[in-house]
């Protein structure tokens, strides 16, 4: 012990015995239990894992190179083809594309002569190398004919089955696995795999009007049908008139609002039959040629609206058909809006318990023809949709557009529609697209038929679509026209002034307008008249323009720029 450590004790203890401190010190607390450690057991050395390499991507074909040709109206692809057929340069979802697969200078077709205009595409109930097309033809009585489009090895082959049919719209498979075309005043039917289809021909329903009595056709006498889930017969009887005025006094309107702008019902009565007495199902409907019937029982029309001449109104209508309704037609348009011409109706558009809206709107002066609930996987941006086909020329019609759907086959009254098809724009690859009918076909493709074209489309996958591109061809003979005086002084006093409100194409500059109307076929020759002729004629069925007929003077300076 070193000598500061003694020292220390010594004072320490003297301290203490002078305070008098003779009490022990205190024990010292146990020391804590340290728990037992479970043994670890050694965890072996890993040696370091290499990078993941991530899976190569699957090279993606080889495209030929495209190859445009013209073929029928358009310019299509013959190199980057749309699941063999001849690709059309439109707008489509993903991963899809439109060929050709008809028209009118097929050889078959051609060779019958007569204007090609198909109304309706029905697929076949059995075979699925087999498609019908209805075609209205010519536009005057016992022009139509039915084909059957074959698929054989070169592609599809047409055979004219019937002809003489009276201005044919509607087509459908019926519930006995007939095929059903409707003709004006009439519905027969026919059996599809007969030796002699047209032999089977029968009637089913007869002496539909065309019109209210000693009032001549003017307007909507094609016939459109849909087989409810029930299988009643559902039948369009598209109004005599536009907007009525043509038919007052207004109990006259009246009248037709009931009975002929209407949709009729013809019960069915057996596996094959339907009563011959029709029931007046739903009025106030202007032209329902777009039918649509779902397995839940829900009946839905499309509206073609009245013909007014702003873009922008009215909207043409979505309904949903009940019994006994009134939908407006011809006092309302939109959902409560009043036709300005009857403004002295009793009919009221708001708060009218007898008036139903339209469960939603459509882009307007689109012309709805045709609607189709598609199911499948094929087309599986389509699956779910009900898909309507607008006809109409103005800006938001001439393509097919798509609308969600329940269970209950009904869109939701804030949908949106939401483009299928569209960039059907005319120009230098070809004309104003002109939807009709629609079909699904037994392998999922989406069959739809053009009448001013005069062709049968197809939708369905793109093999291509990794490589599609914008692919051009050398300007079509509408590209290389050129206006000259004569036909300025026709634009500027005729063509501008009564035709561009309902045909915007014809409000460019006279030699665009030119090129226009010819790409839209409205230069070409129908039994000798060329069809700007023959619908600007003041007794045409539906005359150019609607409003009132050209003058002598503006007829005399037509009809000389078309003699040359």
């Amino acid at each position: 012990m070193g000598p500061r450590r003694a020292i220390g004790l010594t004072l320490s203890l003297t301290i203490a015995l002078a305070c008098g401190e003779d009490r022990e010190p205190p024990p010292r607390p146990p020391a804590p239990e340290v728990p037992e450690v479970p043994e670890v057991p050694e965890v072996p050395a890993v040696e370091d894992e290499p990078p993941t390499t991530p899976p190569e991507p699957e090279p993606i074909e080889p495209a030929p190179p495209s190859r445009v040709e013209a073929r029928g109206p358009y310019q299509v692809d013959l190199g980057r083809d749309c699941d063999g057929l001849p690709a059309l340069s439109l707008d489509t979802p993903e991963g899809t594309c439109v060929g050709l697969v008809a028209h009118a200078e097929l050889p078959a077709i051609a060779e019958a002569r007569g204007r090609f205009r198909p109304r309706s595409v029905v697929t076949d109930p059995q075979r699925d190398d087999v498609m019908w097309i209805v075609d209205h033809g010519a536009r005057r009585s016992r022009a139509g004919r039915l084909w059957r489009l074959t698929r054989g090895d070169d592609g599809w082959d047409a055979t004219r089955i019937a002809q003489r049919l009276d201005r044919p719209h509607g087509g459908r498979v019926g519930p006995d696995g007939w095929i059903y075309v409707g003709e004006v005043q009439r519905i027969r039917r026919f059996d599809p795999a007969a030796d002699d289809p047209a032999g089977t021909m029968e009637t089913v329903v007869d002496d539909l009007p065309i019109a209210l009595p000693d009032r001549p056709v003017r307007f909507h006498p094609l016939t459109s049908f849909v087989f409810s889930a029930d299988g009643d017969l559902i039948v369009n009887m598209g109004s005599g008139t536009d907007r009525c005025l043509e038919a007052l006094p207004a109990d006259r309107c009246v009248d037709e609002a009931r009975h002929t702008g209407a949709v009729w019902r013809f019960a069915r009565t057996g596996p094959r039959s339907w009563s011959s007495e029709p029931e007046y199902f739903a009025h106030g409907l202007r032209n329902s040629v777009a039918l649509a019937a779902h397995a839940s029982g829900a009946l839905l029309q499309a509206e073609n609206g009245v013909d007014f001449r702003e873009d922008s109104r009215p909207h043409e209508e979505l309904n949903i058909l009940r019994r006994g309704a009134h939908y407006g037609w011809p006092y309302c348009w939109d959902r409560d809006q009043r036709d300005p011409e009857w403004t002295h109706s009793s009919f009221g558009c708001e708060d009218n318990p007898a008036y139903t809206p339209p469960h939603l709107l459509l882009p307007p002066h689109g012309a709805p023809l045709d609607m189709l609930y598609y199911r499948g996987a094929h087309l599986g941006a389509l699956d779910g949709l009900l898909l309507i086909s607008l006809h109409g020329y103005r800006s938001r019609g001439h393509r097919v557009i798509g609308l969600p759907v329940g269970a209950d086959g009904l869109p939701p009254a804030d949908a949106t529609p939401t483009d299928v098809i569209a960039g059907w724009d005319a120009s230098d690859l070809g004309p104003r697209g002109s939807p009709v009918g629609m079909a699904q076909a037994r392998d999922g493709s989406l069959w739809l038929v053009e009448d001013t074209n005069g062709t049968v489309l197809r939708m369905s996958r793109d093999r291509w679509a990794a490589h599609r591109g914008e692919a051009r061809a050398e300007p079509v003979a509408a590209e290389t026209l050129e206006a000259d005086a004569l036909f300025t002084s026709l634009h500027a006093s005729v063509l501008r002034p009564r035709c561009a409100p309902c045909h915007d194409f014809i409000g460019t500059e006279p030699t665009g307008a030119l090129r226009a109307m010819a790409r839209e076929g409205w230069l070409r020759t129908e039994d000798g008249r060329t069809v700007l002729a023959v619908r600007t004629a003041a007794d045409a069925t539906r005359r150019m323009p609607p409003d009132r007929p050209l003058s002598a003077a503006q007829r005399a300076l037509l009809e000389r720029w078309l003699s040359r």
